[in-house]
């Protein structure tokens, strides 16, 4: 059934897809909603060259100005292999052209600059925009008029692009990045937008990253990439109930328009949803029961406690991972920050007179021999210990190294009572219960530290202790 046939359940709202999938148009009117699909035009194929061409448009857009909600896919449909349609004034009359160095021309923002000020219009009359993204569109366009046969003389640049269609758009830095991994930003409010997203997370995947301008602009944003960029947000209009979605490209656009029109947008905006309100607006605080009323405050109390002692745990989790760090560091680190992890652990254990000795060669500003990492001096013997981190087993080097260490000290001191210990953060990439944590050492490195009277641990047996 077409758009044109099709006998819709509500009135309102009135909805236009722009770009989007067919599925999504009968998977919306299939639940009764007054929807239509338009598109701004499609990019064609040009010959690669220097030369301007005419921009051509051919565009569809249903009733566009009385639209109360429009969802956009920035995603530019098929590359035709022509331009559909002919130019909009003869020759030598001013007109729109790009620049065929791309060899393709996209002429959507053509288009979407005509509708800007029905677009804003419908924003400052409480509509709603839900928009999948896409980077600016970089093209060079030109205003200007065709001197024949050979050249087009340039009259001023445009500076439109494919976000035209929204005049607000200009207070956002969009910037091209892309990626899959995204997070919902939680905001004490609990929307159902937030839950609603966190369905479909691992189905998005953003091409932009955005940034407003000017502080003025109210921008929310609620979805963020690894690298702390939104990716995803809300424009609220000033002056109005007009909202503007922005959402980073998804696998499953008609189970998240679907869902948006069901589970959030009736919320969200829900002056354009007369029909599908139903009997919510008795659940507004002017019309609600006194004793209902009363439980949400309790219940508004009670998440205001379990926030602030969630808040304390918190609190004590990173209080205690500080406290504690080390514990994972000396099955974690190596070099100075696994040493000064081990220290800690063995403090931890009950040695008292611990000396790390690269440190206390870097304090008297020495950078000479090579000496062993630390020395304990709880009793005698004194413990000469040598740490290290690898990223497999040890080598015998590793395991053995400390024997020049106690020869060493053995002359400086003039005593026998002094002991190697190797401590060896073995296969340190890998998560502790993942290690071959039996066969550490081999049977001949066992054997020579018997033979050297070397004590050998491995940091795991350390972090179980």
């Amino acid at each position: 059934m077409s758009s044109e046939e099709f006998a819709p359940k509500f009135k309102k709202p009135k909805i236009l897809l722009i770009d989007l999938p067919e599925e999504v148009l009968k998977g919306i009117q299939s639940l009764g909603f007054n929807a239509s699909a338009g598109t701004f035009g499609s990019p064609y194929r040009v010959a690669k060259s220097d030369d301007y061409c005419p921009l051509i448009s051919k565009h569809n857009l249903p009733n566009y100005s009385e639209q109360d909600i429009i969802f956009i896919d920035l995603n530019p449909p098929k590359t035709l292999n022509k331009p559909v349609g002919e130019k909009l004034t003869s020759d030598g009359e001013p007109d729109w052209w790009a620049k065929c160095s791309q060899g393709k021309i996209d002429p959507r923002p053509r288009i979407m600059l005509f509708v800007q000020k029905s677009s804003d219009r419908i924003i400052q009359h409480g509509g709603l925009f839900v928009i999948f993204a896409q980077p600016r569109l970089h093209q060079d366009l030109i205003f200007g008029k065709k001197e024949f046969p050979y050249r087009v003389d340039k009259i001023r640049d445009i500076e439109y692009d494919n976000w035209a269609f929204l005049s607000i758009s200009s207070l956002l830095n969009i910037e091209y990045d892309s990626g899959e991994e995204i997070n919902v930003i939680d905001y004490e409010s609990d929307h159902q937008l937030i839950h609603f997203l966190k369905k479909y997370l691992y189905d998005f995947r953003y091409d932009a990253t955005f940034y407003p301008y000017s502080e003025k602009t109210k921008w929310i944003p609620i979805l963020r990439n690894k690298f702390g960029k939104d990716v995803g947000g809300l424009i609220l209009s000033s002056d109005s109930k007009g909202i503007v979605l922005i959402l980073p490209q998804n696998s499953k656009k008609t189970d998240i328009i679907i869902g948006l029109l069901q589970e959030v947008l009736p919320d969200l905006s829900c002056h354009l949803f007369p029909e599908a309100e139903g009997a919510r607006w008795l659940e507004r605080p002017e019309y609600e029961l006194d004793s209902v009323l009363k439980y949400k405050s309790d219940e508004d109390a009670i998440k205001q406690r379990a926030k602030k002692e969630l808040d304390e745990l918190e609190m004590k989790i990173n209080e205690e991972r500080d406290k504690l760090g080390f514990l994972h560091g000396i099955i974690t680190k190596t070099g100075d920050d696994l040493v000064a992890d081990v220290k800690s652990a063995l403090q931890s254990l009950g040695f008292d007179k611990i000396k790390d000795i690269d440190e206390e060669l870097r304090e008297n500003g020495l950078t000479g021999q090579k000496q062993e990492d630390l020395q304990i001096h709880d009793s005698s013997p004194t413990l000469l210990v040598e740490v290290k981190g690898v990223s497999g087993h040890p080598s015998e080097s590793d395991t053995t190294q400390v024997v020049k260490y106690v020869n060493r000290r053995m002359r400086e001191w003039d005593s026998t009572r002094v002991h190697g210990v190797s401590i060896i953060n073995h296969q340190r990439n890998l998560p502790g219960l993942e290690r071959d944590n039996v066969n550490v050492f081999s049977g001949a490195q066992v054997k020579d530290a018997e033979n050297q009277d070397v004590t050998l641990v491995s940091t795991w047996d350390l972090f179980l202790l």
